[in-house]
């Protein structure tokens, strides 16, 4: 999906980008030409809104698996090199190419030289794929095993907070005295879920094989960040300076 800037200098220099960007690794002789349109030609141009015309076009066309014509194309550019680029733009209702994944690029351009490129790809590598077996009941073991068993090794998280740096150290030393009563899985969890989260803040990270050796390691303190200076130039002429 092309921004289709509709000039005679523009149009080309937009294909033959998106050409060497797509097509680099395709054969003339082998792969079908690149599929290429712009919706503006449909519905005119939307301005602001012109991207997100584009973006619907693109999640219409992947769900119902067909490529929209472009409207009004009957003298194609000679200065676009149709064929040595390897591009062609569908003039009727064309299905998706047979491939495993159906994929929309957006190429969008904004006011002062800004380019957005945006992927829309169908969800059907994600989606769950039939079950062609059935699980017997004889076949599922009803065994439980503790979860202090799993990722050993594993690095965790735990955060911590206190409205001074006095009392977050106090707390960090409380909790690495005790930690090794606890399950680290449920101590992680509950001081990064279940806590009030105070100004002073740090954090340690641990596993539960460096506990059983040692308590929880050094307290990362946060240094409050500085605020920047932000100034505001307006030039009066859009995107000239």
């Amino acid at each position: 999906e092309g921004h289709g800037t509709g000039t005679a200098v523009g149009d080309p220099l937009e294909v033959n980008a998106v050409s060497m960007a797509m097509n680099n690794q395709r054969s003339p002789t082998e792969d079908p030409p690149l599929l290429i349109g712009a919706v503006k030609t449909n519905i005119g141009h939307s301005e602001a809104a012109s991207g997100l015309s584009a973006l619907i076009k693109a999640v219409m066309s992947v769900e119902r698996g067909i490529i929209p014509p472009t409207r009004g194309v009957t003298n194609p550019s000679p200065a676009i090199k149709w064929k040595e680029w390897m591009v062609e733009v569908p003039t009727k209702p064309t299905p998706f190419p047979e491939l495993p994944l159906k994929r929309f690029s957006i190429n969008s351009f904004g006011y002062g030289g800004t380019n957005a490129h945006v992927i829309v790809e169908s969800a059907d590598s994600l989606l769950v794929r039939k079950q062609n077996y059935k699980y017997r009941s004889a076949q599922i073991k009803a065994v439980r095993t503790p979860r202090g068993a799993f990722n050993r090794s594993r690095p965790y998280l735990l955060a911590f907070s206190a409205h001074d740096k006095g009392a977050l150290e106090r707390n960090f030393a409380a909790h690495s005295a005790s930690a090794k009563g606890y399950d680290l899985l449920d101590l992680a969890f509950s001081l990064g879920n279940r806590r009030t989260t105070f100004p002073v803040r740090g954090f340690t990270v641990t596993s539960p094989q460096t506990l059983q050796k040692s308590q929880l390691g050094d307290l990362v303190i946060g240094a409050k960040k500085k605020v920047p200076v932000i100034g505001f130039i307006f030039t009066g002429q859009g995107a000239q300076w």
